[in-house]
């Protein structure tokens, strides 16, 4: 085989192992709503109660992420990937187990999205990306983040299929059991390394007058404002989606089959805004985004008959604006504000994410718990769509792209440890 072909394995090996960590994680947890009431059904708790668990658990997720890229540079990645996974276990572990809201915000709430925390998008590129160098990993990187369709795609009908055949205690500790799996997989992927040899030029460092100039720029407060929006919306599908087909007639197959097709157009959506975003402008690309996700809530929800045929219409319209605000919300940033600040100005918008999510799950169980509908809900989240939508149509006009001037070597030279 030649060194070209050893190389181009190489990178798809890494490519892979980076997909498959970051899809079994995201793809647990994002089809939770799958095993929402066998859970409340085992454990005792209330709609509401369990809900205010699975928003402990956004909230988890969004603020571990730092903790963990910190231990990550203090011991290894192996370490943090490795701890990652023994949190998720645990939390998946022992969840059957659980008979009061207490303890299954614990394991459920805490441990579990602690862990998926330490394989999140960001932090798996941060260890695939020494490997592959810095244009090699811009690359992969909507590979890697296909990687929660693909997680959906597959592990929700093998969840439902568990259920039930097999009950939720079954089910739980086969999933806890993938986590394990992931370890080695983790592991070979978090010891291959490039040397990499940026100029001097290219060593970024945090430039605090910079931060709080942008704290204070209307641009990043519409980022920040709109990305929590699109946390309060992505909530709804991973939360209640599923429990709210179910209210509508649908049988669990056509209800997991919904799930599926929202985990392809989800793949789908996002490799179509990229070609969007290279034509268009970013800011009329997500402002878009955020329209469509208002037609779309108002369109199903209020309008149209809730049948079969237009419950697997909506799941795909749906699914293809899920992931679709990840790249243009980060693009806007980088333009802005520079390379040098998209770590920490991304960061801070996912906080406001996953404080989205938060809010989102949280007041859902206590909307359906006392209305039994999810009409409020979904009024709310149009109103929210909407507001995004027209703040982001309404922003000043784009910086151009700025361009990296240096390149990383081209050369990969494996270290095996």
């Amino acid at each position: 085989m030649s060194i070209r072909k050893l190389r181009l394995f190489y990178i798809c090996m890494i490519a892979f192992c980076a997909c498959l960590v970051y899809a079994v994680s995201s793809g647990i947890r994002s089809n939770l709503a799958l095993l929402l009431n066998p859970i409340m059904l085992n454990s005792g708790v209330t709609y509401s109660q369990i809900s205010f668990v699975l928003a402990l658990g956004q909230l988890v997720y969004g603020l571990v992420q730092p903790l963990f890229a910190y231990l990550a540079l203090k011991k290894s990645y192996g370490f943090m990937l490795t701890l990652s996974c023994l949190l998720m276990f645990s939390g998946l572990f022992a969840t059957p187990f659980c008979t009061s809201v207490t303890t299954l915000t614990v394991f459920l709430g805490i441990l579990f999205h602690a862990g998926t925390g330490g394989t999140c998008f960001g932090l798996m590129m941060a260890v695939a990306t020494p490997a592959l160098g810095l244009a090699r990993a811009t690359a992969v990187s909507g590979f890697v983040n296909a990687g929660t369709g693909v997680g959906s795609m597959f592990l929700c009908p093998f969840m439902n299929v568990l259920n039930s055949n097999f009950g939720i205690q079954t089910t739980m500790m086969t999933l806890s059991g993938l986590t394990l799996i992931i370890i080695p997989v983790s592991l070979w992927l978090s010891n291959r390394k490039q040397v990499i040899s940026p100029a001097k030029d290219e060593e970024f460092s945090l430039d605090t007058n910079s931060f709080f100039k942008a704290l204070q720029d209307r641009t990043f407060i519409v980022m920040l404002l709109s990305f929590a929006t699109c946390g309060f919306h992505m909530s709804i599908l991973q939360t209640h989606l599923y429990s709210q087909f179910i209210t509508y007639g649908i049988t669990d197959n056509i209800a997991t089959l919904s799930y599926s097709l929202i985990g392809i157009s989800t793949m789908i959506g996002a490799v179509l805004c990229g070609f969007c975003y290279r034509v268009f402008s970013l800011k009329n690309v997500l402002g878009t985004v955020y329209m469509l996700r208002t037609v779309a809530a108002l369109t199903f929800i209020f309008l149209m008959p809730k049948t079969v045929s237009n419950v697997i219409i909506f799941s795909i319209f749906i699914g293809l604006t899920c992931d679709a605000t990840v790249s243009p919300t980060s693009e806007i940033i980088r333009n802005r504000y520079g390379v040098q600040m998209l770590g920490i100005l991304f960061g801070c918008a996912f906080i406001f994410h996953q404080l989205g999510s938060f809010i989102s799950s949280n007041v859902a169980g206590m909307i359906v718990d006392r209305t039994q509908s999810y009409d409020l809900l979904w009024s709310i989240d149009i109103i929210l769509c909407l507001f995004a939508s027209v703040s982001v149509y309404a922003m000043g006009k784009e910086k151009k792209q700025q361009k990296i001037t240096k390149n990383f070597s081209e050369n990969i030279t494996p270290v095996h440890s």
